[in-house]
């Protein structure tokens, strides 16, 4: 019982990890990458399963620039919850600025089957599979950038060049 009284104590000492977490938000929200990385990695050491503190600390490197370190942080946050698309989505997106194409069509499919409705999401993937050649696979996840956007001359135009390179000439022309 001494032992719980004392971890009982150390807890009411310092700031709690879902406090931690808030004001790492606040301070990521801010564009204060620093601050939020030192308030977010303690929310990560008091809240060491939270799929959402490291998904937010991943964030925050990617805002200073720390690509590595982001991955880190996504990947963590996947591997707590393999089904939590904030992290699918931000790892996807880092890989594609990576271009590691085939990394982020990996991420990015998983986060399109869990937000099917998130235009973002097909277009990383579409742009992705677009530029590893896999025109079948661009198209259809381009369409549905289409259904959510039409001022996107960038999918239209990409939308053209796959019919083109498909032999579909007349389609190809109703896209450009």
């Amino acid at each position: 019982s001494i032992f719980l009284l004392v971890a009982f104590m150390a807890g009411c000492n310092g700031a709690a990890g879902p406090e931690f977490l808030n004001q790492g938000v606040a301070a990521l929200n801010n564009k204060q990458y620093d601050d939020a990385i030192k308030l977010l990695t303690k929310a990560t050491e008091r809240m060491p399963k939270s799929a959402e503190a490291y998904n937010y600390l991943g964030a925050a490197y990617q805002g200073k620039g720390e690509q590595t370190l982001a991955v880190r942080a996504f990947e963590k946050s996947i591997s707590l919850n393999p089904n939590f698309p904030p992290a699918r989505f931000n790892l996807g997106v880092v890989c594609f600025e990576r271009q590691q194409f085939p990394k982020a069509i990996e991420h990015l499919s998983k986060f399109v089957a869990l937000q099917p409705n998130n235009i973002e999401g097909y277009f990383y993937l579409a742009t992705a599979q677009f530029q590893t050649e896999d025109l079948r696979g661009a198209y259809p996840n381009y369409l549905k950038v289409v259904e959510g956007d039409q001022t996107r001359t960038e999918v239209l135009n990409n939308l053209g060049v796959i019919s083109a390179k498909l032999g579909q000439t007349r389609e190809a022309e109703t896209w450009f």
